[in-house]
């Protein structure tokens, strides 16, 4: 009798053998199926003057199949049956879909997209049909722009265009920022690129002040764009490469962004309110021992449990003391409009955006006034724009460098949840307790304290604008003269009550400070342009003289005296840095 384990393994190969010369014969049957693959060539060319367009994407619809064509303008494809659609596109041009059929050569004219040749883009002291641009511009109107709850312009473009990297120094409302269009290494002391507001270029450093380090570490100032109105922006243009410091100088070594606000439009008077709301949360709370874990574990790390300075006997989520639920309002109301020979806009926008940090949070109260006005049959025509704007900031303690204690968000971290947030009288917890003159004893920050006993406030008032005239004496020649102003003064106040529970030394009894910084910035410019086609070429001159004046103050304002409550009210010496 033949061994059971000796027959299965036969039939096992016997099987195997057959299921191979099946799957041969199954492959064999399938090659006339593949056979139908075919190729098909042609010639791509421009529909206006015939010539040939190299590097059209040839793709099949609904694959991954695809060429590019060469030089002349001709390619070949393959396309797996007489039913494939090739999509013929190229930058410039309107894309084309065209069914293969029976055919074995396809040619193709691609028609010039018109529209987008012709969108306008501002390119520095002038503007001119992307068509026309020779240097690295990306121009992003409106429609274009990112939408929700936005605090300031460069929200607007973020992720929008390639090549520019914007990154926020925190998550707060209204946070400095970081833009880098050329990378990292600059001729100027920063890295951030040249902003560009109607005409009129703004000073790269900030208009608020970093909060002073009480000991919960310093802080970045706010944005200093924030005083622009993101629903006032029309367009913005990035201009990426080395043509924009043939423009601006070496102010523009970083790239330039370019906003340009909305105008009134000829015969289109418009009336426009909106009102939208946001609510925010934290997307996850960090994973730490509850008070019901944190017991169990230390009792298996050889704690004693029963431990008055380990074991406060209550349950806290100190997450749930700073974080809430943040909740934001945004108005804007605005009118414009004219006739051929006068155009107008108005604008007032209100935002009051919560930050999820209890205690955070931006208020910015904006207006605009922008007017066109054209004398002598359109040979002289004068330009007003104007900006004004009221911040109001409310800052946490979550400063950069607060050391081994940690800001606010360190704090709740690590505090033990068996700590409640008050002890019996009522005063802020702390595991050493107060000694007789009612000082907190120990290095323990209460993370409930912090919040509630620092008091963190901002105010900054911007106002900008330029009138301008411009002078077309000439065929193709203009002359213009821009004034423009800015100026901002700003005012940041920090407070930390007295017996605050980790607070030693010199801050147990209070800390205040103000901080005030006024800036103020004149620009005459006069501007020289030719402007004229000739032939097939276009040619754009500009000539360029400015003068601009600039002042700058710093105060800063400390009171020795002890603190029962915020100071708000110092004398404030005048001193002006220029």
């Amino acid at each position: 009798m033949k061994n059971p384990s000796t027959m299965n393994s036969a039939s096992v190969w016997r099987m195997t053998g057959a299921m191979v010369i099946a799957t041969l014969l199954w492959l064999s049957a399938l090659q006339p199926v593949w056979a139908q693959g075919r190729a098909v060539t042609g010639k791509v060319t421009a529909q206006d003057d015939g010539s040939a367009l190299p590097g059209v994407t040839v793709l099949v619809k609904g694959t991954t199949t695809g060429t590019a064509t060469g030089t002349d303008g001709s390619y070949s494809i393959n396309v797996p049956g007489d039913n494939a659609v090739l999509v013929f596109s190229f930058i410039g041009y309107t894309s084309q879909e065209i069914a293969v059929g029976n055919r074995a050569s396809i040619d193709v004219k691609l028609a010039s997209d018109v529209k987008a040749l012709n969108e306008v883009v501002v390119i520095g002291y002038g503007t001119q049909q992307k068509k026309d641009a020779t240097g690295a511009v990306v121009a992003l109107s409106s429609e274009d722009f990112n939408k929700g709850v936005i605090a300031s312009p460069e929200q607007l473009l973020q992720g929008r265009a390639s090549g520019v990297q914007i990154t926020p120094a925190s998550g707060e409302p209204g946070a400095g920022i970081n833009i880098r269009v050329r990378g990292t290494t600059s001729v100027r002391s920063g890295n951030n690129p040249l902003f560009v507001v109607d005409g009129v270029p703004l000073d790269g450093g900030n208009t608020s002040d970093g909060g002073r380090d009480y000991g919960a570490g310093s802080q970045s100032a706010r944005n200093p764009l924030n005083f622009l109105n993101p629903e006032d922006i029309e367009s913005i243009s990035i201009l990426k490469d080395a043509s924009a410091a043939a423009i601006y100088g070496s102010r523009a070594a970083n790239g330039v962004v370019i906003i340009t606000t909305k105008k009134g439009k000829s015969g289109q008077q418009s009336l426009n309110f909106s009102a939208s709301g946001s609510m925010a949360t934290i997307l996850k709370k960090y994973d730490v021992l509850t008070a019901d874990e944190f017991i169990p574990a230390l009792a298996g790390a050889g704690g004693d449990p029963t431990a008055a300075a380990v074991n406060g006997g209550s349950s806290t989520d100190w997450q749930d003391e700073i974080f809430r639920t943040a909740y934001s309002q945004i108005y804007n109301l605005n009118y414009g409009g004219g006739n051929d020979n006068t155009r107008y806009f108005f604008s007032l926008g209100y935002q009051d955006q919560q930050g999820i940090l209890r205690k955070s949070g931006l208020k910015r109260t904006t207006g605009r006034v922008n007017a066109s006005h054209d004398l002598f049959e359109d040979r002289v025509v004068l330009d007003l724009n104007l900006t004004t704007s009221g911040i109001k900031d409310a800052f946490a303690p979550t400063g950069e460098n607060a050391g081994y204690q940690g800001n606010l968000l360190g704090a709740a971290l690590q505090t033990n949840p068996t700590y409640p947030v008050y002890d019996e009288q009522g005063r802020y917890f702390t595991p050493n307790g107060y000694d007789d003159q009612g000082r907190p004893r120990g290095e323990f920050r209460n993370p409930k304290a912090m919040l509630n006993n620092g008091v963190d406030l901002g105010d900054t008032y911007r106002t900008q604008g330029n009138i301008a005239a411009t002078w077309k004496f000439l065929n193709g020649w203009s002359y213009k003269l821009n004034f423009g102003i800015d100026v901002s003064n700003a005012e940041r106040r920090t407070d930390l009550f007295r017996n605050t529970p980790g607070f030693l030394g010199n801050n147990q009894d209070g800390f205040a400070a103000i901080q005030n910084r006024n800036k103020q910035m004149q620009l005459i410019e006069h501007t020289l342009t030719y402007n004229r086609k000739i032939g097939w070429v276009r040619w754009m001159l500009w000539l360029v003289f400015l003068t601009r004046n600039f002042r700058s103050g710093i105060v800063i304002f400390k009171p020795t005296s002890s603190c029962l409550k915020p100071m708000h009210s110092f004398p404030i010496p005048i001193i002006l840095a220029l």
